[in-house]
């Protein structure tokens, strides 16, 4: 795991004692994620914060070998990411539909074509700065120039004046070139077979060249002619210096490229962006989800559609920095190209989103009234980090009625549905799912949707798209879904849930409030927190209005209009009748106009759903510094450092992610090292405090705080929802719950309790909480008391199915009886002990196994904190648990092997001591365990072998840390039979018997002859030394007094101590003549 130093901005370890962080830094660098295209590679996957070098999703293009060679290289590259026309005509249906596209406009790509020579990126990277004396010498600003070929002579006027008019406004928008693109000429080529727009970068041995831009002229749509070129001329503005992400590079040049044809266009109040291309910031809140994050737009076999909401969210997501400084493209662009030559651990600026963002906080240091940091790990499409998995994408957007008469309320609906790789690489996903619609309540209302109750599955084509009611209406452009009648008023937040295989997600869409085609409202949206209530509404275009929120949807007045502009700046006061906190909420958009008439700005408010104290105190220790955490409500503040009261730049705050891409390289042979890469960091964690989610705080001395929020409703269950792995939770109410009553669901099915959960393995054994003292401990074993969850603490779990598992905690019910389920053969504890600290939740032993599956799964060990004293076993025992991948990353806290008949053994390793501590093994009563068995314990790093069962009944071993981890097994040997063969012979004619056993083992014995009741007769044998092999007893018939007995029934007794103190017993019976 690597050191959780805020964003990994400062060398300052999240840790206070050293662990593996120059190793995993290493390993990260040497085993990035292989390049989807030219020279990129990520070597840092942090959520909101990655790290790469080359450009992703550029198209390579080799310009080495022959002529003819670079001819065919560079048709070929031309072809690459061309959009296929059916797809095309497909997506744009669908948004011209939802009016995110105008009726003569066209969705366009415009790609990136990097030089590559002999395999390595031909792009220079380096600023050279005249100086005089060691100080820099300001140059006069030489413009970029642009040349033209290949087009008609009237194209050429047309592009040519446009030019002029143009790159003044983009100096006023975006700033100057960069430095190596002073002075240089692009040339734009007119090239049929370059699609929407090729943008070409210069050859790093060019000297003149500022690259070359290909596009097809359109002699149908003057306005995409000339707002892609825009588009194209600001990435050339950057050149070589283009960003390493699409969502930067690609956001960055669209926003400005907008604003700046506003701006040739006169500012006309009608300015409709939709004309020229996809344009989301009116719906922006519906669609802003955590699948859209992906290093480009277009990955390797994305759907169309998803590819052209990506590009549009992200230039609406840098609209909203624009909207909060105008000046912010001029401002960053400036001081880019003066820090470009900071290039740390050999990662180029452009590739480094840290540091990229610490350039725009610089600029807009709040953003829709967060700071830049927790405003931007919220914009999920600026999420360049791979997470790989399953993915849902749902969009679901109101639609305005068609008439003020219509007595229903629509959305349209869209679903993606694909599975990213750890390359970032995309395949969509088919099927067959269902669609269920839930009010403010929870209740469901499916059935008041005549789509959805006469049809509610929702059909995946090819491409992993759906569109809800598709079936229903399949020669509509878009499908739609109303409702009617779901209450009073007839509106509402209505939650539509989306499932399909073992995925689920869910979307809001406040219904009964868009109003209608001719007099949309102007502001409208849901809330998440509160139902009713009022909210204040204001910006400089529109004097403070007041909209009623009922059901959790509200929307203006007829008579408020839509400001549309370049700048809407809009503020939404929420005051809450139902128990939620009051908060003021911040929207940035634009323009948004259609046919000459401004439209709407639709959104999704969330605040806390109550205003409660909660005290929280975290003490530290003098060796543990660490703690898991987890807060019962929805706090009213975002950020978490206000949350905590700490302050940010001290605040060392983590979150496990076990999705996190790569997570492992097998293709050059480089593993990661523990956890490596799938801890979130503040500011970067992409999910704030919330019930249910667990953290890791790292504390400079105690923190005493209160935490203001609410609780989730305890009306009805909170679910938890789980991704596949380790995930870090917590307990949402400020209740304890006993580990049973928590109960686990798997997709919608029914609810059962942990135990037949682990039973039917859709999580593993092991439930772990961090001691204060340092280490984890198990909360499921042991008695009542210990199977406990708290409030405030954090929580490691581990889930086996892919997708799909919830926890669900009833606040009605929050205690239940401990079930006692483990079916083991036998099992011995085994313990790590130092001076100051313990591991002691560890076991050894056998299982049942049916059919290759162990009855009882072993417990793994979950990710490493820090560096603490750890054992842990290297496999859990049989092929069928280490296939679980449960101890993949930490090893296993138990190895439970399949019976055996001669030999086993389990390996495990003890690491985390201080080199030169004294450390100690300790084992259970052997008595736990088939005497028959015999166990050894090796010392791997000296030979030593140690008598686990032993006379002196010793169950511990001592040794020295050394600077490494130390690595031991166990032995096990199934012994013959202690006492077999035992026989008693009576001697024909003589009142006496013998008694014979056959030993095979040595030690002392002890032969009695007892009367059937079990009264002592005589003693044959006391303490008496024997051998292995057989052993004869001669009784002469007479008891302990020398009295001759009655003839009759008798028992002869074999008691048998071994050289380890195990005892071994059998009896016979036989009659005395």
């Amino acid at each position: 795991m690597p050191s959780f130093s805020r964003g990994r901005q400062s060398a300052a370890s999240f840790y206070s004692i050293n662990w593996l962080l120059a190793i995993l830094l290493i390993a990260t660098v040497k085993s990035a994620i292989a390049a989807p295209s030219a020279g990129f590679r990520i070597i840092q996957n942090e959520p909101f914060g990655a790290i790469a070098t080359g450009i992703a999703g550029a198209i390579p293009l080799e310009i080495s070998g022959s002529a003819g060679a670079r001819y065919q290289a560079r048709s070929a590259a031309l072809q690459e990411g061309q959009i296929n026309p059916a797809d095309r005509a497909r997506a744009e249906q669908l948004m011209r539909s939802l009016h995110f596209l105008g009726p003569n406009a066209q969705l366009t790509r415009i790609r990136i074509v990097a030089p590559v020579r002999n395999g390595a990126l031909a792009v220079s990277h380096s600023i050279i700065t005249p100086r005089v004396g060691g100080r820099s010498v300001a140059t006069r600003v030489a413009p970029l120039k642009f040349q033209f070929q290949g087009f008609a002579t009237d194209q050429q006027a047309q592009l040519q004046k446009f030019v002029q008019v143009v790159y003044p406004l983009m100096v006023q928008v975006y700033g100057n070139p960069a430095p190596q693109q002073q002075g240089k000429t692009v040339t734009v080529v007119s090239d049929a077979n370059a699609g929407d727009g090729v943008y070409n970068l210069p050859d790093a041995k060019a000297t003149t060249s500022g690259g070359e831009i290909d596009i097809a002229f359109d002699l149908r749509n003057p306005d995409s002619n000339y707002y892609n070129l825009t588009r194209q001329m600001l990435i050339a503005f950057h050149g070589p210096l283009i960003f390493g992400f699409d969502a930067w590079e690609l956001g960055f040049s669209d926003a400005a490229a907008l604003v700046t044809y506003y701006l040739v266009t006169g500012s006309p109040k009608d300015f409709d962006p939709s004309s020229m291309g996809v344009y989301l910031l009116p719906a922006y809140d519906f669609f802003n989800r955590p699948e859209l994050g992906n290093p480009v737009f277009f990955a390797s076999n994305t759907s169309v559609n998803l590819g052209y909401y990506r590009a549009g969210m992200a230039q609406s997501a840098w609209l909203k920095v624009y909207v909060e400084n105008p000046n912010f493209f001029r401002q960053f662009n400036a001081i880019y190209y003066t820090q470009f030559n900071a290039i740390t651990a050999g990662v180029p600026l452009a590739g480094n989103t840290p540091a990229l963002k610490r350039i725009a906080a610089t600029y807009a240091p709040t953003v829709e009234g967060l700071n830049f940091n927790d405003w931007y790990r919220r914009q999920y499409v600026l999420d360049t980090a791979i997470t790989a998995g399953d993915k849902l994408w749902l969009g679901i957007v109101p639609l305005a009625s068609f008439t003020s008469g219509d007595t229903r309320s629509f959305f349209g609906g869209i679903v993606q549905r694909y599975h990213t790789l750890p390359s970032g690489a995309e395949t969509p996903l088919g099927g067959t799912g269902t669609i269920t619609a839930l009010d403010e309540k929870g209740r469901d209302i499916t059935a008041l949707s005549a789509e959805l109750n006469h049809d509610k599955r929702v059909i995946f084509n090819s491409y992993g798209e759906a569109e809800i009611d598709k079936q229903n209406q399949p020669g509509t452009a878009l499908p739609v879904v109303g409702f009617s009648n779901t209450g009073t008023p007839d509106q509402g937040r209505i939650a539509l849930v989306v499932r399909v295989a073992n995925a689920e997600n869910v979307a809001y869409f406040p219904y009964g409030v868009a109003g209608t085609v001719d007099q949309p409202s102007a502001f409208y949206g849901a809330t998440v927190g509160t139902d009713t209530g009022r909210i204040a509404i204001q910006n400089s275009g529109i004097s403070s209005t007041v909209a009623t929120l009922s059901r959790g949807a509200f929307a203006t007045a007829a008579a408020v209009v839509y400001p549309s502009g370049p700048r809407v700046k809009t503020t939404f006061t929420l005051t809450p009748t139902d128990g939620g906190a009051p908060k003021t909420l911040y929207r940035n958009s634009a323009w948004a106009m259609a046919s000459g008439q401004a439209q709407s700005l639709g959104v999704l408010l969330e605040t806390a759903p109550g205003n409660s104290a909660f005290p929280l105190s975290v003490r530290p220790t003098a060796t543990n510094r660490l703690r898991m955490i987890s807060l019962p409500l929805f706090p009213i503040q975002t950020d978490e450092a206000a949350v905590l009261g700490v302050d940010p730049k001290k605040l060392l705050l983590a979150r496990y992610w076990p999705n996190l891409a790569p997570y492992r390289t097998v293709s050059n042979g480089v593993v990661y090292g523990v956890t490596a890469d799938k801890y979130e960091l503040y500011p970067n964690i992409s999910e704030p405090f919330a019930p249910g989610r667990g953290y890791w705080l790292n504390l400079a001395g105690n923190l005493s705080t209160t935490v203001r929020g609410g609780q989730p409703t305890r009306s009805q269950p909170y679910e938890v929802p789980l991704l596949a792995g380790w995930n870090q939770i917590g307990v949402p109410y400020n209740l304890t719950f006993s580990l049973n009553a928590i109960k686990v669901r798997l997709l919608n099915g029914t609810p059962v309790s942990y135990a037949a959960a682990v039973a039917n393995g859709w999580i593993s054994p092991g439930v772990w909480r961090w001691l204060p003292e340092g280490g984890y401990a198990r909360v499921d074993s042991g008695d009542a008391t210990n199977q406990r969850l708290l409030p405030f603490e954090g929580y490691f779990i581990y889930t086996r199915q892919p997708r799909g598992i919830k926890l669900v905690f009833n606040a009605a019910s929050p205690t239940a009886a401990v079930v006692a389920t483990r079916n083991l053969l036998w099992q011995l504890p085994i313990a790590a002990m130092a001076a100051t600290a313990r591991d002691a939740d560890n076991a050894f032993g056998t299982v049942a196994v049916q059919k290759g599956q162990p009855l009882v799964m072993p417990a793994a060990k979950p990710p490493a904190a820090t560096r603490a004293l750890t054992l842990s076993f290297l496999s859990g025992g049989t092929p069928a648990a280490d296939a679980t991948g449960a101890g993949a990353e930490s090893g296993w806290a138990e190895s439970l092997v399949a019976p055996f008949t001669s030999t086993a053994s389990w390996s495990f390793i003890v690491d985390g001591a201080t080199a030169g501590e004294t450390m100690r093994l300790e084992w259970g009563d052997p008595s736990r365990i088939a005497a028959a068995i015999n166990l050894t314990l090796v010392d791997e790093a000296i030979g030593q072998r140690v008598a686990m069962i032993n006379a002196n009944h010793v169950q511990s071993y001592s040794f020295v840390a050394g600077t490494s981890a130390r690595h031991f097994h166990i032995e096990a040997t199934v012994l013959p039979p202690a006492i077999a063969n035992l026989t008693a012979n009576p001697l024909v004619g003589s009142h006496s018997a013998t008694i014979a056993a056959k030993l095979g083992v040595g030690g002392t014995a002890q032969v009695e002859i007892q009367t059937s009741g079990g009264e002592t007769v005589t003693v044959l044998a006391q303490e008496q030394p024997v051998q292995p092999g057989t052993t004869h007893w001669m009784w002469n018939g007479r008891n302990a007094q020398g009295h001759s007995v009655a003839a009759g029934h008798y028992v002869a007794r074999v008691k048998l101590t071994d050289e380890r103190s195990v005892e071994y017993e059998r009896s016979l019976s036989f009659d005395l003549p």
